[in-house]
């Protein structure tokens, strides 16, 4: 085994991310990913419900063991959203140390947004653009990070991920104008601030990161008949491709979701959540340029890492 392999594991709200890169070689050995959903049936009562509990359990067992089969030595657990503000997150925390012998780093909803800055700054995304706005849509929460002259100058974590939003508000599908007024209606109550940084501070790009915005750039790229993502790390947006999108995925069911050529499955069932809360804020501020970072959270954690590995607990595979 090489000591200098190492893994970091993120434990997301919707699905937990393996990314074990071997630091001698600076190379990726595998970023791989399984959907978990352990805010499902539970989120809205701030618990993790006894299924997603040993999903997550089985989840991260089998990444230990791929991390095993790379010869990993040294592994970083990280916990956000779900982990972090459900009762029984702790009591999760210790059952997987008990069984798969992970120490899980719990992180607030500030440093996660710190986090994923240092992601997408590796990307490669705020180049041409000193002023930005970065938006990572999880299932917990969602972070905000406002980039001025390429230097984070303000930064937020909300409790509005899709998975969470959807466990609240329990919308139709396909989801009703009065569902999406819903939303719309929870994100001006709680995005205030957010928006008065964006008068404050006037941001040209929108830059995304995670899952979500993954998911609708491959559905738009399939629609043009483009490559879907495979090893870019930043890409543009068509900003009228993606507002034409966003009407469809409102307007059609789970089955024709799921049919969609580029739609990850653990994606259909949320992704006009996130789709409403993206055309909502183009709506709030004229934006000209959204681009997409494939690098985020456990990116950021990674490059941290590097810096110094001694600020976290480790787990000895």
């Amino acid at each position: 085994m090489n000591d200098k392999k190492i893994a970091v594991l993120d434990l997301g709200t919707n699905t937990f991310n393996l990314l074990i890169r071997d630091l001698d070689k600076q190379v990726t050995l595998s970023n791989t990913k399984i959907a978990v959903k352990l805010g499902k049936g539970g989120l809205s009562q701030n618990i993790i419900a006894p299924d997603a509990f040993e999903r997550g359990l089985a989840a991260i067992a089998a990444h230990v063991a791929t991390a095993k089969n790379f010869g990993v030595k040294k592994l970083f657990a990280f916990a956000t959203s779900a982990i972090r503000s459900t009762t029984n997150g702790l009591e999760f925390s210790a059952a997987v140390a008990a069984q798969s012998g992970v120490q899980i780093n719990i992180i607030d909803g500030k440093k996660e947004a710190a986090f994923i800055y240092e992601g997408v700054a590796t990307s490669g995304a705020l180049t041409g653009t000193s002023n930005a706005l970065i938006m990572d849509i999880g299932g917990g929460s969602t972070e905000f990070i406002l980039v001025a002259d390429n230097q984070p100058i303000w930064f937020e974590s909300y409790p509005l991920g899709a998975s969470r939003i959807m466990e609240n508000i329990q919308p139709s599908d396909p989801v009703s104008l009065v569902d999406i007024q819903k939303i719309e209606t929870l994100l001006e109550a709680q995005l205030p601030a957010l928006l008065q940084q964006l008068k404050n501070q006037p941001p040209l790009a929108l830059i995304g990161s995670s899952g979500s915005f993954d998911t609708l750039y491959d559905l738009i790229a399939a629609k043009q008949n483009q490559p879907l993502l495979t090893t870019e790390t930043t890409v543009t947006f068509d900003l009228e491709a993606l507002r034409s999108l966003s009407e469809e995925l409102l307007t059609n069911d789970i089955h024709y979701r799921l049919n969609m050529p580029g739609m990850v499955e653990m994606r259909a069932d949320m992704i006009p959540i996130s789709a409403i809360f993206i055309q909502w804020l183009l709506r709030q501020h004229h934006f000209k340029n959204l681009h997409l970072s494939t690098y985020a959270l456990k990116e950021g954690v990674f490059s941290s890492l590097q810096k110094d590995p001694d600020l976290w607990q480790v787990s000895l595979l």
